[in-house]
């Protein structure tokens, strides 16, 4: 915190004296959480197949695949890169599940018999 305090000084002190030269310390860095690519993309495709199999609209895609845990320790900034990214992997494997389904009419026929 204190880190912070000292590089908005310098700055504010840059500003007022027309210095617009880099700062001398690097603003400290915050956490971000990424999404793994393996074993939860396959966590995610399950749960967004079965999103797509319900018979009712989904009106929270995004808030089924959140992982609630990790959202809440989440900055508000953080929340949004988090959400646009779960926004982003939703709409790629919901793809994937669309041509998954239309290379395989068995599969389409199955889910519209249940």
């Amino acid at each position: 915190m204190n880190n912070v305090k000292q590089f908005a000084k310098e700055a504010r002190a840059r500003l007022l004296r027309n210095n617009y030269n880099k700062p001398t310390q690097k603003m400290p860095s915050t956490r971000v959480f990424k999404i793994s690519q393996n074993a939860h993309d396959e966590k995610l495709y399950e749960k967004v197949c079965d999103i797509a199999n319900e018979q009712s609209i989904v009106i929270d895609p995004i808030k089924r695949l959140m992982d609630e845990t990790v959202f809440s320790k989440l900055n508000e900034t953080g929340r949004f890169k988090y959400v646009l990214g779960l926004s982003k992997k939703y709409v790629s494997l919901m793809e994937k599940y669309r041509n998954s389904t239309r290379n395989n009419p068995l599969q389409l026929a199955c889910v519209l018999a249940d």
